[in-house]
């Protein structure tokens, strides 16, 4: 937000930015300049205002771009492109945060919301009104889970980030994981001192040990979004590509603080895939200097199934808080994550299927693997459970 309305408040003469929300626009951008009068941009009628800004496409040109300076005006082009290069690019129209507990407080009153809030975090007006409505239409009561379960259905996407579905039928979090979230829940919420803010989380381990798993725990322990990083939309094909667009998502991130930030299997981040040999160092280099310096509160959970593929600068400490290794499961946490998976069905865990998993216990089995084997002899021993 700080680069957005400073931008304005110096009055730099062409601006560029993009939103989602262009019916809430005029609303938004008068919050943000209180002191500073906004007006949609008519070339016939200028100069009564101190900003600018325009849906439409404006062909920019060196007389538009001199006409600002001498004046002391700012054009802003909304979702548009600038060939010209005289636009300089301040990123995401923010939401102020008055505004969006304002229209949450509308439907669930204060005291709910200040617990809401969270939620509702880096979505726009309209997209948070539309998600409340939902909502409503579906709960008796409006929670947090609710919320974030919605929001990742209807809002998805957006600009390399993968809202992720927090909900899971069972999960049994390891001890280690479980004891970081207890003690670092309250300084992930209102640390007194920014420094204290947990910064994040490597997790490492064999495939199906429960990894991706434990950030969507992390997420519903702090009550807040889980953004994956979505490396396809991420990355490109074209020298600097890549970068860009890496840069675009962590301050997207930024701007939709509070929340976990997963990147799922990291190594492949810094495959090259055919890339010019510079792209993997200089988006490691983007990603470490976000990792030590950025000061919003996202948790990262980078996952990993080799960490000898890693450079050790990517997780020492100041960039991330701790590694975790996940590991296969021994009889007793397998057999208790085939009864809790039992329980989600509704059916007993028979003597067969506790025999079998402990034997194929004996040596360790990722949750992955029992959860396999409970599907399966559900299916071998009971009707179809469907409608």
């Amino acid at each position: 937000m700080t680069m957005f309305v400073n931008a304005l408040e110096a009055h730099l003469p062409v601006l560029r930015a993009t939103t989602t929300d262009i019916v809430n626009l005029p609303e938004v951008l008068e919050h943000l300049l209180p002191d500073t009068k906004v007006a949609k941009y008519v070339p016939t009628k200028i100069w009564a205002a101190d900003v600018y800004y325009s849906v439409t496409h404006v062909e920019v040109d060196s007389a538009i771009y001199t006409s600002m300076v001498d004046h002391g005006k700012t054009l802003l082009l909304i979702n548009q492109e600038d060939e010209s290069g005289l636009a300089l690019n301040v990123g995401e129209v923010p939401v102020p945060y008055e505004m969006l507990f304002d229209l949450v407080e509308s439907v669930v009153g204060k005291k709910a919301t200040y617990k809401l809030m969270v939620a509702f975090q880096g979505l726009t007006l309209k997209a948070a009104s539309e998600v409340l409505r939902m909502v409503k239409a579906q709960h008796d009561t409006i929670t947090v889970e609710a919320v974030l379960n919605e929001r990742a259905r209807m809002v998805g996407k957006l600009k390399g980030l993968a809202l992720v579905d927090v909900g899971t039928s069972c999960y049994l979090p390891n001890a280690e994981l479980q004891r970081w979230a207890k003690k670092e829940k309250p300084y992930f919420e209102s640390a007194k001192d920014p420094r204290l803010v947990p910064r994040g989380l490597l997790f490492g381990g064999v495939p199906g040990t429960g990894k991706t798993q434990g950030a969507k725990f992390l997420a519903r322990e702090f009550g807040v979004p889980l953004h994956r990083l979505d490396m396809a939309s991420s990355l490109a094909k074209w020298v600097g590509e890549s970068e860009a667009n890496f840069g675009r998502v962590l301050s997207m991130l930024d701007q939709n603080e509070p929340s976990v930030f997963l990147i799922d299997e990291v190594e492949k981040l810094f495959e090259s895939g055919g890339e010019d040999a510079g792209t993997t160092s200089r988006i490691l280099s983007q990603l470490l200097w976000w990792l030590s310096e950025h000061t919003s509160r996202i948790l990262t959970v980078m996952t990993t199934n080799n960490r000898d593929a890693l450079p050790k600068e990517l997780y020492r400490s100041g960039r991330i808080d701790r590694v975790m290794e996940f590991v296969p499961m021994q009889t007793k946490q397998a057999i208790e994550l085939a009864a809790a998976l039992c329980t989600s069905f509704k059916v007993p865990l028979d003597v067969k299927l506790k025999s079998n998993i402990s034997m194929k216990s004996q040596d360790g089995i990722t949750p992955a693997a029992v959860t396999q084997i409970v599907y399966d002899h559900i299916k071998d021993t009971q009707k179809c459970l469907g409608p």
